[in-house]
Protein backbone atom coordinates (compact mmCIF):
# COMPACT_ATOMS: atom_id res chain seq x y z
CA UNK A 1 0.00 0.00 0.00
CA UNK A 2 1.67 3.19 -1.23
CA UNK A 3 -0.04 5.38 1.37
CA UNK A 4 1.03 3.21 4.31
CA UNK A 5 4.58 3.15 2.92
CA UNK A 6 4.60 6.95 3.04
CA UNK A 7 3.14 7.03 6.56
CA UNK A 8 5.71 4.56 7.92
CA UNK A 9 8.57 6.37 6.17
CA UNK A 10 7.53 9.67 7.76
CA UNK A 11 7.07 7.99 11.15
CA UNK A 12 10.63 6.57 10.98
CA UNK A 13 12.30 9.63 9.40
CA UNK A 14 13.00 7.91 6.08
CA UNK A 15 13.21 10.53 3.30
CA UNK A 16 10.30 10.18 0.87
CA UNK A 17 8.33 12.48 -1.47
CA UNK A 18 5.55 14.49 0.21
CA UNK A 19 2.25 12.67 -0.28
CA UNK A 20 -1.43 13.23 0.44
CA UNK A 21 -4.30 10.73 0.61
CA UNK A 22 -7.23 11.91 -1.48
CA UNK A 23 -10.89 11.51 -0.64
CA UNK A 24 -13.41 9.85 -2.96
CA UNK A 25 -15.05 13.25 -3.41
CA UNK A 26 -13.34 14.91 -6.39
CA UNK A 27 -14.23 18.48 -5.35
CA UNK A 28 -12.75 17.95 -1.87
CA UNK A 29 -9.69 16.24 -3.35
CA UNK A 30 -9.08 19.18 -5.67
CA UNK A 31 -9.34 21.57 -2.70
CA UNK A 32 -6.89 19.45 -0.68
CA UNK A 33 -4.45 19.40 -3.61
CA UNK A 34 -4.62 23.18 -3.94
CA UNK A 35 -3.67 23.44 -0.26
CA UNK A 36 -0.99 20.75 -0.69
CA UNK A 37 0.61 23.02 -3.29
CA UNK A 38 3.02 20.67 -5.09
CA UNK A 39 2.74 21.01 -8.88
CA UNK A 40 2.99 19.08 -11.03
CA UNK A 41 1.67 16.20 -8.96
CA UNK A 42 1.74 12.45 -9.46
CA UNK A 43 -1.60 10.70 -8.90
CA UNK A 44 -1.50 6.99 -8.04
CA UNK A 45 -3.83 4.35 -6.74
CA UNK A 46 -2.55 3.11 -3.42
CA UNK A 47 -2.12 -0.32 -4.98
CA UNK A 48 -0.79 -1.03 -8.43
CA UNK A 49 2.15 -2.35 -10.38
CA UNK A 50 4.36 -1.51 -13.39
CA UNK A 51 3.15 2.07 -13.51
CA UNK A 52 -0.50 1.19 -14.03
CA UNK A 53 -2.85 3.74 -12.42
CA UNK A 54 -0.06 6.33 -12.23
CA UNK A 55 -0.35 9.66 -14.03
CA UNK A 56 0.95 13.21 -13.79
CA UNK A 57 -1.28 16.28 -13.44
CA UNK A 58 0.33 19.58 -14.32
CA UNK A 59 -2.56 21.58 -12.87
CA UNK A 60 -5.80 21.26 -10.90
CA UNK A 61 -7.91 20.94 -14.07
CA UNK A 62 -6.14 17.72 -15.05
CA UNK A 63 -6.72 16.13 -11.65
CA UNK A 64 -10.43 15.44 -12.17
CA UNK A 65 -9.84 13.86 -15.60
CA UNK A 66 -7.14 11.56 -14.22
CA UNK A 67 -9.17 10.48 -11.18
CA UNK A 68 -12.20 9.72 -13.36
CA UNK A 69 -9.96 7.80 -15.77
CA UNK A 70 -8.63 5.67 -12.87
CA UNK A 71 -12.17 4.98 -11.63
CA UNK A 72 -13.41 4.09 -15.11
CA UNK A 73 -10.41 1.85 -15.87
CA UNK A 74 -10.40 -0.01 -12.55
CA UNK A 75 -13.00 -2.45 -11.32
CA UNK A 76 -13.58 -0.38 -8.18
CA UNK A 77 -12.88 3.05 -6.70
CA UNK A 78 -9.61 2.44 -4.91
CA UNK A 79 -7.89 5.07 -2.81
CA UNK A 80 -5.68 7.54 -4.67
CA UNK A 81 -2.68 9.46 -3.42
CA UNK A 82 -1.16 12.69 -4.68
CA UNK A 83 2.62 12.76 -4.53
CA UNK A 84 4.99 15.62 -5.23
CA UNK A 85 6.70 15.20 -8.61
CA UNK A 86 10.45 14.64 -8.33
CA UNK A 87 12.24 14.98 -11.68
CA UNK A 88 14.60 12.01 -11.36
CA UNK A 89 15.53 8.71 -12.89
CA UNK A 90 14.26 5.70 -10.94
CA UNK A 91 16.71 3.63 -8.90
CA UNK A 92 15.74 0.06 -7.92
CA UNK A 93 17.48 -1.85 -5.14
CA UNK A 94 16.56 -5.54 -5.03
CA UNK A 95 16.77 -7.29 -1.66
CA UNK A 96 16.86 -11.04 -1.01
CA UNK A 97 17.41 -12.42 2.49
CA UNK A 98 17.81 -8.87 3.75
CA UNK A 99 20.82 -8.25 1.46
CA UNK A 100 21.23 -6.00 -1.58
CA UNK A 101 21.63 -8.38 -4.53
CA UNK A 102 21.00 -6.08 -7.48
CA UNK A 103 20.68 -2.45 -8.48
CA UNK A 104 19.01 -1.06 -11.58
CA UNK A 105 18.99 2.54 -12.76
CA UNK A 106 15.83 2.78 -14.86
CA UNK A 107 16.36 5.55 -17.41
CA UNK A 108 13.73 7.14 -19.60
CA UNK A 109 13.29 10.43 -21.41
CA UNK A 110 9.75 10.87 -20.07
CA UNK A 111 8.70 11.39 -16.47
CA UNK A 112 7.67 7.75 -15.93
CA UNK A 113 10.63 5.46 -15.32
CA UNK A 114 9.25 2.19 -13.98
CA UNK A 115 10.78 -0.93 -15.52
CA UNK A 116 8.00 -1.23 -18.07
CA UNK A 117 8.58 2.33 -19.33
CA UNK A 118 12.38 2.41 -19.09
CA UNK A 119 14.31 2.63 -22.31
CA UNK A 120 17.68 1.82 -20.75
CA UNK A 121 18.59 0.02 -17.58
CA UNK A 122 22.04 -0.11 -16.04
CA UNK A 123 23.56 -0.93 -12.67
CA UNK A 124 24.54 1.73 -10.14
CA UNK A 125 26.73 1.77 -7.03
CA UNK A 126 25.05 1.89 -3.63
CA UNK A 127 26.61 4.64 -1.55
CA UNK A 128 26.82 4.66 2.25
CA UNK A 129 23.77 6.91 2.65
CA UNK A 130 21.56 4.71 0.42
CA UNK A 131 22.80 1.54 2.16
CA UNK A 132 21.71 3.03 5.50
CA UNK A 133 18.26 3.94 4.17
CA UNK A 134 17.82 0.44 2.70
CA UNK A 135 18.75 -1.19 6.03
CA UNK A 136 16.28 1.05 7.84
CA UNK A 137 13.47 0.22 5.38
CA UNK A 138 14.13 -3.53 5.68
CA UNK A 139 13.97 -3.25 9.48
CA UNK A 140 10.90 -0.99 9.64
CA UNK A 141 8.91 -3.04 7.13
CA UNK A 142 10.30 -6.41 8.28
CA UNK A 143 10.63 -7.62 4.71
CA UNK A 144 13.35 -9.96 3.42
CA UNK A 145 12.53 -10.08 -0.32
CA UNK A 146 11.61 -6.86 -2.08
CA UNK A 147 12.46 -4.20 -4.60
CA UNK A 148 12.77 -0.67 -3.27
CA UNK A 149 12.44 2.23 -5.69
CA UNK A 150 14.29 5.47 -5.02
CA UNK A 151 14.49 8.91 -6.57
CA UNK A 152 17.21 11.52 -6.16
CA UNK A 153 16.78 15.19 -5.35
CA UNK A 154 19.68 17.58 -4.78
CA UNK A 155 22.03 14.61 -4.34
CA UNK A 156 19.86 13.03 -1.61
CA UNK A 157 17.89 9.79 -1.78
CA UNK A 158 14.08 9.61 -1.49
CA UNK A 159 12.33 6.26 -0.95
CA UNK A 160 9.47 6.08 -3.44
CA UNK A 161 7.93 2.67 -2.80
CA UNK A 162 8.56 -0.91 -1.83
CA UNK A 163 7.56 -3.85 -4.01
CA UNK A 164 6.97 -7.16 -2.25
CA UNK A 165 7.04 -8.97 -5.60
CA UNK A 166 10.18 -7.54 -7.22
CA UNK A 167 10.98 -7.98 -10.89
CA UNK A 168 13.95 -10.22 -11.61
CA UNK A 169 14.12 -9.36 -15.31
CA UNK A 170 16.10 -6.11 -15.36
CA UNK A 171 19.21 -8.05 -16.43
CA UNK A 172 18.41 -11.36 -18.11
CA UNK A 173 21.90 -12.70 -17.26
CA UNK A 174 21.12 -12.36 -13.52
CA UNK A 175 17.58 -13.72 -13.50
CA UNK A 176 18.49 -17.34 -12.70
CA UNK A 177 20.85 -16.20 -9.92
CA UNK A 178 18.08 -14.14 -8.29
CA UNK A 179 15.64 -17.04 -8.51
CA UNK A 180 18.22 -19.36 -6.94
CA UNK A 181 18.91 -16.88 -4.11
CA UNK A 182 15.17 -16.61 -3.47
CA UNK A 183 14.68 -20.38 -3.39
CA UNK A 184 17.67 -20.81 -1.06
CA UNK A 185 16.26 -18.16 1.28
CA UNK A 186 12.80 -19.78 1.28
CA UNK A 187 14.31 -23.23 1.98
CA UNK A 188 16.31 -21.76 4.87
CA UNK A 189 13.16 -20.11 6.29
CA UNK A 190 11.13 -23.33 5.92
CA UNK A 191 13.77 -25.31 7.82
CA UNK A 192 13.74 -22.72 10.63
CA UNK A 193 9.99 -23.09 11.04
Amino acid sequence: DKWMFYVKCKEHHIPTPETILLLEDIAKSKKELKNFGHWPIILKRTEGTVGEFVDKADNINEVEKIIKKFWKKGSEKMAIIGQEFIPSQSYRVTIIDGKIVQTALKQNKGWKATGAYSKRIKRFKVDKKLRGIVKKIIKVFDIKICGIDFLKRDGGWLALEINSDPAFDFFECEREKLIELTLNFLRKEAIKN
